[in-house]
C-alpha cells in the first residue's frame, strides 16, 4: 500500500524574522542557503536571542528532522536550491528552521523510519516529484508544501527501513570522513607550498 507524506509526517514550516530581530549569538537559524550535501554546512550563521526561544520554538529543529527547500532555482538548473533535502545532525538540534524551507518529521514510527525518510527523499522518485510540480521561472520557483504532502512512496516493514538505512548511513559517515580529511591534506599542501615557495625555507 502506498502512503503519503501527510499521513506518515506533521510539517513544520520554516519562521521568518525581521533583520532587525537578529543578533550576534542565541539562537542559530538554519537557512536554506545553508543546506549542503544532504546536511547542514559550516560555515556563517544568523542567529536570534535566547530571549525569542518561547515566541519561536515550533520552528525548532530536532536531530533527524528532514528539512527541504521550498523556493529557490528551477530544478533543472546547476546548484538548484528547491528540493533541496537535509538531515538535521544532532549537532544542529535546537536550532530554528527560516522561511523557504519546511521540516517533515515521522508521526507514524509504526509505519516509516525518520532516518529512511531522509534516504527516500534523495532518490530520482522524490526529486521527479518537486520537478514535475515546482513553479515559476528558471529564476525562482515555488513547491507548494500541498503538493509535497502528496508525495506517495510504498514503504518496506519499519525493520527493513532502520537496516537500509544504517547501511546507507554507514557509506554517508565513510564518505564526511574522507572528505574531512581531504580538506586537511589539502590544507598541508598549501601550507608546504607556501614554506618551499613563498617563505623559500
Amino acid at each position: 500500500m502506498n502512503l503519503d507524506l501527510d499521513t506518515v509526517c506533521d510539517f513544520i514550516n520554516g519562521g521568518a524574522w525581521s533583520d532587525d530581530e537578529y543578533s550576534e549569538s542565541g539562537i542559530r537559524v538554519i537557512k536554506v542557503t545553508n543546506l549542503e550535501n544532504g546536511g547542514v554546512a559550516d560555515g556563517s550563521f544568523d542567529f536570534l536571542p535566547l530571549a525569542k526561544y518561547e515566541k519561536y520554538k515550533r520552528h525548532e529543529l530536532r536531530g533527524d528532522d528532514l528539512v527541504v527547500a521550498t523556493v529557490g532555482s528551477h530544478p533543472t538548473q546547476p546548484g538548484s536550491v528547491v528540493g533541496r533535502t537535509a538531515r538535521i545532525s544532532s549537532r544542529y538540534a535546537g536550532s530554528f528552521l527560516n522561511q523557504n524551507a519546511v521540516c517533515l518529521r515521522v508521526k507514524r514510527h509504526d509505519l516509516v523510519d525518520q532516518r529512511f525518510l531522509y534516504y527516500l527523499s534523495r532518490t530520482i522518485l522524490f526529486r521527479h516529484h518537486i520537478e514535475s510540480r515546482a513553479r515559476g521561472s528558471a529564476n525562482q520557483v515555488r513547491m507548494a508544501i500541498g503538493d509535497l504532502r502528496r508525495f506517495s512512496a510504498r514503504y518496506p516493514s519499519v525493520t527493513d527501513q532502520k537496516r537500509i538505512a544504517a547501511v546507507l548511513g554507514a557509506y554517508d559517515d565513510l564518505i564526511e570522513a574522507n572528505r574531512r580529511r581531504i580538506a586537511l591534506l589539502e590544507k598541508m599542501a598549501e601550507e608546504l607550498y607556501r614554506e618551499w615557495f613563498v617563505r623559500l625555507r
